[in-house]
């Protein structure tokens, strides 16, 4: 009996006041005897001082004894309940009335438990993998990536296991986790990309310590996979995309630097003797004639050059002759590609446009072709019109032009000298005769309605619209049309102001009426496109000024032939653009997009195009009711509907009411989309 007695040997630890006590139970018997000990070291267990014994008292064997008497009793059914089998890769734990039996861990085999007193727990001793979910971790450099890994871990020893850690496996898996975010956050990226055998040591070496207590074993640590960012994939492919070209070009001009020295050295060499370069001029011949029998070559004397470069010289005479000759056919290619008369403006005159034609022609070559329309419109306008640039501009296009602006003067001072030459030979001994102003042929013809005290205003207000004119011709189309406004009037020395009321917006030049249109709302979109508008109007062919009233107003047509408008007939100008860019959003758009939300569609729309997307509720018959839709006080669509008695509204009245709204737009045609009523009322037409 005294063999199969534990031996129990303490050591005393001193821990502040206590004293710990570390009982280690040893077997010897057993150890080479019992089949339930696999080899591995015997529990641990932390004793403190007042604890019993972990011999059974007299209760215990009591209850032992007396379960053991009902097993006999029940024999042999209890035998069922009392033979339990362990695997070749499992161990089991036995308790006894809770208390671990001495001997450690059981199996593999057959053991008899008794069931009322006996609980086991079985533990799996084979390597276990499990993924570490994909960790977010922020490397020393400040770079976000998301790394995970597998980790392979078994169970060393099944007590200590059970005994010292509830879930071993979970434990050692959220320990993993939080190792790897540890590790890796103290790793630049280039480290975490480079190293991973070093992370995956590291990792392994910290598990096992961690998990050494819990009596899991961490056999192996792999990093699987680091996710970059694809910004940051984007730059690194960039990088190294551009170090590969860098290093491929640097290697191509060694190559070439090479190649140029020993090229170099052979000519050096080859000068030093003219009967070397003779020489390698009949190699020459012998290689080209071997390639193909086809070919027939005559030699003949280097020296030979030199006598026709004298013969050169004297060509070259002849040449330029015949270059002259040439450019005039070769302008007049260019204009059939070209098709120059696209460019011509609809107030010029023959003259005017002929002098530009030239211009064009001369420096097509030169330069783009927006830059050398801008020129010739700078040219035509200092010209003819008398306008005044940079010094340094002026000098650029006078230039270019060449003679073309003697060409343009010569005609006219001829004429100017056959009107003035009858003068001279005019007897003016005599006393003058009176004349008025209207006695010229110039205001002979003026229209009916003016009088001789307003022709010299409007002509100077005609002439200052006709420089204004020129002047927007230059400017592109695009950009602010008020800074446009501003510096060509700057230049042509007049003044232009916007008078807004509560529904017109009037854009005035000095005091001349050019544009009236309708105005909704926004003061500064007004003011845009009135002098968007306004370009467009001085842009016609035809600009007559008139007397209305206290002031004065800008009449136009596109030809000299059709009829002349008012300003106020672009007083739905504006209006009709904002809609029709509308339409144009709402068409170039899916359907699906504005459908399943179509009042929110409508205002970011309308904010978009500075319109006014509103709904108006109006009493009608009985418990009906009107819903009419307007941008900017045009009207859309309306739509009647009933409430009933509870007065419950229809919750998609709004969303119904857009719909149709948008669809009344879709169908809006190009040409005189608006109708004005005698009440003032704005309606749109339908195709």
């Amino acid at each position: 009996m005294a063999d199969d007695r534990d031996v129990c040997e303490e050591v005393r630890i001193p821990l502040n006041e206590d004293q710990i006590i570390l009982t280690q139970h040893v077997t010897p018997m057993r150890i080479s005897s019992s089949p339930g000990f696999h080899g591995l070291p015997s529990a641990a267990l932390m004793k403190y001082p007042g604890d019993k014994d972990d011999d059974f008292g007299p209760c215990h064997w009591i209850l032992i004894v007396f379960s053991w008497f009902i097993l006999a009793l029940t024999l042999p059914f209890s035998l069922f309940f009392c033979l339990t089998v362990v695997k070749e890769y499992e161990r089991a734990v036995i308790f006894r009335l809770g208390r671990l039996l001495p001997g450690g861990a059981r199996g593999p085999g057959i053991f008899f438990i008794n069931p009322c007193t006996d609980t086991y727990r079985k533990v799996d001793l084979r390597v276990v993998s499990f993924d570490v979910p994909p960790q977010e971790i922020l490397s020393k450099d400040s770079v976000t990536v998301a790394v995970d890994a597998v980790v392979y871990s078994r169970i060393s020893n099944a007590t200590i296991s059970v005994i010292n850690v509830e879930d071993a496996m979970l434990s050692t898996k959220l320990l993993a986790q939080t190792t790897l975010r540890n590790i890796l956050g103290t790793k630049t990226l280039t480290e975490i990309l480079c190293d991973r055998e070093v992370i995956s040591q590291t990792m392994q070496t910290s598990l096992d310590e961690a998990t050494d207590p819990w009596g899991v074993k961490v056999e192996r640590v792999e990093v699987k996979d680091v996710r970059l960012p694809v910004q940051l994939q984007r730059a690194m492919a960039a990088e190294a995309e551009a170090t590969r070209e860098a290093r491929a070009k640097a290697i191509a001009a060694d190559g070439e630097q090479q190649a140029s020295k020993a090229l170099k050295e052979a000519a050096d060499i080859i000068s030093q003797s003219p009967a070397a370069l003779q020489l390698r001029y009949l190699q020459t011949l012998t290689t080209i004639s071997a390639e193909r029998n086809s070919t027939v070559i005559f030699p003949f004397p280097v020296d030979i050059l030199s006598y026709l470069s004298g013969a050169h010289r004297n060509c070259l005479t002849t040449a330029e002759s015949s270059k002259t000759a040439q450019s005039s056919a070769v302008s007049r290619k260019m204009e059939n590609e070209l098709n120059v008369d696209d460019f011509r403006r609809p107030w010029e005159n023959d003259r005017m446009w002929n002098l530009r034609k030239q211009f064009i022609l001369r420096n097509f070559s030169k330069m783009m072709k927006s830059r050398l329309i801008c020129l010739s419109n700078v040219l035509v306008n200092i010209v003819v019109l008398g306008a005044g640039y940079d010094s340094k501009l002026t000098k650029e296009v006078m230039k270019m032009a060449g003679n073309l602006v003697e060409q343009y003067r010569k005609p006219i001072q001829q004429e100017a000298e056959k009107f003035l030459k009858p003068k001279k030979d005019q007897d003016d001994s005599g006393p003058p005769a009176k004349r008025s102003r209207t006695d010229y042929d110039e205001y002979k013809h003026c229209p009916s309605g003016y009088s001789k005290w307003q022709e010299p205003a409007i002509c100077a207000k005609q002439s200052m619209l006709y420089s204004l004119r020129a002047q927007l011709s230059i400017l592109t189309s695009n950009g602010n049309p008020m800074q446009k406004f501003n510096s060509v009037c700057n230049t042509v020395k007049c003044i232009w102001r916007v008078q807004l009321t509560d529904t017109m917006c009037t854009l005035m030049i000095d005091d001349v009426v050019v544009a009236t249109q309708l105005y909704w709302g926004d003061e500064f979109q007004a003011k845009m496109d009135a002098c968007s508008t306004a370009a467009d109007i001085l842009s016609r062919e035809v600009l007559e000024v008139r007397r209305t009233g206290g002031g004065y107003e800008l009449y136009t047509a596109r030809g000299p032939n059709q009829h002349l408008e008012s300003p106020q007939v672009w007083r739905l100008t504006s209006l009709t653009k904002a809609l029709l860019c509308l339409k144009d959003h709402f068409l170039h758009h899916c359907s699906s997009k504005w459908r399943d939300e179509p009042l929110r569609s409508m205002h970011a729309a309308c904010k978009q195009y500075k319109l006014c997307y509103r709904e108006h509720r109006v009493k009608d018959v009985g418990l009906a009711e009107k819903f009419i839709a307007t941008i900017s006080n045009v009207f859309i669509y309306e739509v009647k509907m009933r409430t009933d008695r509870n007065r419950y509204e229809d919750a998609n009245a709004s969303n119904r009411l857009c719909t149709k709204s948008i669809e009344c737009l879709m169908r809006m045609p190009r040409q005189n989309p608006l109708i004005e009523h005698r009440n003032g009322e704005l309606r749109i037409r339908y195709e």
